[in-house]
């Protein structure tokens, strides 16, 4: 089930108490969060960062959670947090990239049954550091099930011996799908907005290019 359309006055909170922007009239805005440790990555323990972020999802006046950017390593949330309980609650939208991904990802584990389209991107690793790690995601299964692969534009640095393109096209190109680069979704401007779990269909021809998403 989708989460339904964001209206006026609808509580979205914005995960970052001290720097979070104005999402502007019409909407109400909790800034919530831990403000931001300058001599660690982390802005407070797991637990609490976890508490607080089932806290956003399980309140039925939180329409919307909104990081204003990345991170680290938000991966170390997922084994604190409620899954059934997040499944069994009203659906809230979670806007975010970059690190964000981890969370958006961890929602669709063992969610489809149908042909994906995988989205990935070089967020700042070198080239032959890419390549080791697409390798890796193919052979433990990342890819299955997939019906192409669009790999985003990257301002991440080639190795001297290897580029980006090489490296996806050295991991990738053996599994047989269409792998669409220079895609508008990662770090380089501008990003083409992606809903997770939605329906897709994706066109790429000489004369069209483009990504039409609906939801179920």
């Amino acid at each position: 089930m989708a989460a339904p359309d964001l209206g006026p006055n609808d509580l979205v909170a914005l995960r970052n108490r001290v720097t979070a922007p104005d999402m502007g009239a019409g909407y109400g805005n909790r800034r919530c969060g831990y403000p931001y440790r300058a001599r660690s990555w982390l802005s407070a323990p797991v637990e609490q960062r976890a508490a607080e972020f089932m806290r956003m999802l399980l309140d039925p006046r939180v329409r919307a959670v909104v990081p204003p950017w990345g991170g680290e390593t938000a991966i170390d949330l997922i084994a604190h947090l409620d899954f059934d309980a997040i499944a069994a609650a009203d659906p809230t939208w979670i806007v975010g990239y970059s690190d964000i991904s981890t969370l958006l990802m961890s929602r669709l584990c063992g969610e489809t049954d149908i042909a994906t389209l995988v989205y990935i991107e070089a967020a700042g690793d070198e080239a032959t550091a890419i390549c080791r790690y697409l390798h890796g995601m193919r052979l433990a299964g990342f890819f299955d099930g997939a019906a192409a692969v669009l790999v985003g534009r990257t301002g991440a640095k080639d190795s001297p011996t290897l580029t980006q393109l090489e490296a996806g096209l050295d991991a990738l190109g053996t599994l047989g799908l269409p792998i669409i680069g220079n895609v508008e979704c990662g770090h380089v401007p501008p990003q083409l907005p992606i809903v997770n779990g939605a329906l897709g269909r994706l066109v790429f021809t000489e004369t069209e290019q483009y990504l039409q998403q609906s939801l179920r």
